[in-house]
């Protein structure tokens, strides 16, 4: 066997370098080791996240309604005209200090109240001027208000009429009176005789009529004045009142 003989012509081989290390990230952390024996940490489980908080309102708290507002306001729908102002007025003064409800209810109390009392005035003075009623023999059936030149003997008044008048309270008969018509007479007609001739010319026919259940009554009448007198009235109407009267006549 040949001895091992180097080639004269080879090229000699360059020293062998270590390989360059791994290309790693910058940025890229080691994995961390325990120490033997250590046991690694448990990873906690996942929490499920909490439903979150209802939103918060503010705190309300319940009012009260006012007893006199409740009150004013239940009189005032049953025409309880006379208590329902006081109790709906006495209940806006509440309401202002306690804070309580009711001031809606007063107001519309207040308010209906003014529509009873504007009603009933309405009535009254529809009902005041409202001619009286006759029936089928001429007698007063309905109280009203009569035109002194209607007026017939057996009519009764509710009151002695105030002088200068031109219409009359009257009234049925059958019900309170305190004066009856119980007989009327024309003064011829001729220029006006002066003012006291005509006052004595119906005193004394008047107090020659009055009739004996009538006797025991004050006797007065209407008789015209000179303008009635120069526009054709001539009418003379005598009286028997209940109630005492300051004179014995009455002019018209």
């Amino acid at each position: 066997m040949e001895p091992y003989v180097a080639n004269p012509y080879a090229q000699p081989r360059a020293p062998q370098q270590p390989a360059p290390p791994h290309s790693r990230n910058p940025y890229h952390q080691p994995p961390r080791t325990q120490p033997p024996g250590v046991q690694p940490y448990a990873q906690p489980y996942p929490q499920p996240y909490a439903p979150p908080y209802p939103q918060a309102y503010p705190y309300g708290y319940y009012r009260t309604r006012d007893v006199f507002a409740t009150a004013g306001f239940v009189l005032s729908l049953i025409g309880g005209i006379v208590l329902a102002p006081v109790f709906c007025i006495l209940a806006l003064t509440r309401v202002r200090t306690s804070g309580e409800k009711g001031r809606n209810l007063a107001v519309a109390g207040l308010v209906i109240s003014g529509v009873w009392l504007l009603a009933g005035l309405l009535f009254a003075v529809v009902a005041a001027l409202a001619p009286a009623g006759r029936d089928d023999s001429g007698q007063i059936v309905d109280g009203g208000t009569l035109n002194v030149h209607e007026l017939r003997t057996g009519d009764c008044l509710a009151g002695l009429p105030e002088s200068g008048t031109t219409s009359v309270d009257a009234v049925p008969c059958a019900g309170p009176h305190q004066v009856e018509v119980f007989y009327s007479f024309p003064l011829p007609d001729l220029p006006w005789p002066g003012e006291d001739a005509v006052i004595e010319t119906a005193r004394g026919e008047c107090d020659g009529k009055v009739p004996d259940r009538l006797s025991g009554l004050d006797v007065m009448f209407l008789y015209p004045q000179r303008d009635a007198w120069e526009q054709g009235d001539r009418e003379i109407t005598c009286l028997a009142s209940s109630e005492p009267a300051a004179g014995s006549q009455v002019t018209v």
